[in-house]
């Protein structure tokens, strides 16, 4: 496919404001980023700011936060979002995260935002504690299985081992994955 370059919009859901400011200020330093780059084409809010949850749980069943969705289609439209990243999955909405049938729910409200703007959505995710599992795979991902059937495309990153690091010449393979 082609690759080009698009606005990105990242809804960092579990931080404040000033905890964002300071990775991305970071990612800037660290990457050589030219600060003006971003103006028009890097957007970013925090969930503790604005409400991002795109469904919910009543008595009488899932709920699709509609103005929520219209709030997320109309900025992605208006800036012309390419990628819209939702850090994490399980802050987007209030449903049970081990029922398959409401995480599916959940996950077609997303794929239909997708489709309908034509942007790219990553929906970040948590796994299980590896319980002493070295490499964990999407299987491990914390609840329904509903998410990682729903989703194009699945990435889990590891931890470089020690054995990787090694052969790399790292030092601190924690900063590595």
């Amino acid at each position: 496919g082609k690759v080009e370059r698009c606005p990105v919009w990242y809804l960092g859901l579990e931080d404040d404001r000033i905890e964002y400011e300071r990775r991305i200020a970071a990612t800037v330093l660290a990457h050589h980023i030219d600060p003006a780059i971003l103006s028009d084409s890097f957007f970013w809010d925090s969930g503790r700011e604005q409400n991002f949850v795109v469904v919910t749980e009543a008595r009488t069943g899932q709920m699709i936060a509609e103005p929520v969705l219209e709030g997320l289609k109309a900025r992605i439209t208006e800036h012309r979002i390419g990628l819209l990243v939702v850090d994490p999955f399980i802050a987007s909405h209030t449903v049970n995260e081990n029922d398959n049938q409401k995480i599916d729910f959940v996950m077609r409200q997303w794929a239909i935002l997708a489709e309908e703007t034509d942007c790219a959505i990553e929906l970040s995710h948590h796994t299980r504690k590896g319980n002493g599992q070295v490499e964990q795979s999407a299987d491990d991902l914390r609840g329904a299985g509903a998410m990682v059937r729903a989703a194009r495309s699945v990435r889990v990153l590891q931890q470089m081992t020690k054995d990787e690091a090694a052969r790399a010449g790292v030092d601190n393979r924690r900063r590595f994955f």
